[in-house]
């Protein structure tokens, strides 16, 4: 993060940047430059009387920005919107808020995407527990926990995740696969939805399909030294059958789409 982004940081509270769909982007002399997502004189205005300084609005994406102020915000992200989320409970109970791109729900949902795509997570659990939701992240074939949330915002998360990947969302008692793309880095990833009805609640999985962030070579897969060597000579045998299983997420396809090995 750039000095004016800090100084940007503890002049604006990170719900006015939402809110507004600003992020500070760079100096330009003696002026500011904002990423916005419209040229607004009045924004421009309200701006500069803050900021007693010149800014100048540069019309930008809206996940352009939503990324920057990931990047602004990041200590402090998770603790907003959980606060966000308990204060503003009574407008998760509104019929069909999941829809709403400003809704908890929403960016609950997208926190949780941003999260683990950057943090090159394979895979996301999200699993009700008896007074709380834990979501961790696959990352390297260990789970590391990624956040916990309030049950009651549960049922409104499922919901969303499901109208994305077009399951039924009345059905709670058998499993259902979906799909569905999400944008980061204006690249489009896909996103493969897995529900699994528990005593508890519906659980869920998402996996995280990125074919660009795959490096397919022996290092990229993590096939190293003796095990390297070891599939090597197998493969290089006149004759035999080699099965490559196991686990979902345990790397078959990547071993099978290894440039080497294939």
């Amino acid at each position: 993060m750039n000095k004016f982004s800090f100084e940007i940081k503890d002049i604006f509270g990170e719900n006015y940047c939402r809110k507004n769909f600003i992020a500070p982007a760079r100096e330009e002399g003696n002026s500011l430059v904002f990423y916005s997502i419209h040229i607004d004189d009045i924004l421009k205005y309200n701006l500069e009387q803050k900021l007693q300084r010149e800014v100048i609005l540069e019309e930008s994406s809206k996940e352009k920005i939503l990324e920057e102020l990931d990047k602004i915000y990041k200590d402090e992200k998770k603790d907003f919107l959980l606060e966000d989320i308990n204060s503003n409970y009574e407008d998760l109970l509104v019929k069909g808020d999941e829809e709403k791109e400003d809704s908890p729900a929403v960016r609950l949902l997208d926190y949780i995407l941003r999260e683990s795509i950057e943090k090159n997570a394979s895979d996301i659990h999200i699993e009700p527990r008896f007074e709380k939701i834990v979501v961790r992240i696959r990352i390297d074939g260990a789970l590391n926990k990624l956040i916990e949330l309030p049950k009651k915002i549960y049922p409104h998360l499922v919901t969303r995740i499901k109208i994305l990947s077009g399951l039924d969302i009345s059905e709670k008692r058998l499993p259902q696969d979906g799909r569905f793309s999400f944008t980061f880095s204006g690249e489009k990833i896909d996103i493969r939805v897995a529900t699994t009805p528990t005593g508890n609640a519906e659980k869920i999985v998402l996996r995280i399909l990125d074919i660009q962030r795959i490096s397919y070579t022996p290092e990229g897969i993590g096939l190293l030294n003796d095990n390297y060597e070891k599939v090597m000579s197998l493969i290089s045998q006149p004759s035999g059958l080699i099965l490559i299983c196991g686990p979902t997420s345990s790397g078959a396809d990547s071993i099978m789409m290894t440039d080497t090995i294939n």
